[in-house]
């Protein structure tokens, strides 16, 4: 079974562009989650968490450094630079949230 990687060695810093619509006086936190070829599991992954105010589009910037190993894997290894997947998600109670992301890019400091 052959997995398409993204390397991401030249890069330190996960950017994207979500949106979210709920109670517009409550900040969500959300969760990024990427899946590398550490990942034995389904639940592992490599994750990081993120504020964003309700009702309008934000730039968000999330160094890897921040990115925490979860599961089988990478709870045990570093962050490596090849990511199979990528997710953002709302953990948490049930409400009714549209969670949209209109960019997903990488830089770096270089």
């Amino acid at each position: 079974m052959s997995h398409t990687e993204c390397f991401l060695l030249s890069f330190i810093v996960l950017l994207f562009y979500p949106f979210v619509s709920s109670h517009p006086s409550s900040n969500q936190i959300k969760t990024i989650s990427l899946r590398t070829p550490a990942c034995e599991r389904q639940n592992s992954s490599y994750r990081s968490t993120f504020t964003i105010k309700p009702g309008g589009w934000t730039t968000v910037r999330l160094p890897f450094s921040d990115f925490k190993g979860y599961g089988p894997g990478p709870d045990s290894k570093q962050f490596e630079p090849r990511v199979r997947r990528l997710a953002v998600v709302s953990i948490g109670e049930a409400k009714d949230v549209v969670l949209a992301v209109a960019k997903i890019g990488f830089y770096n400091v270089f």
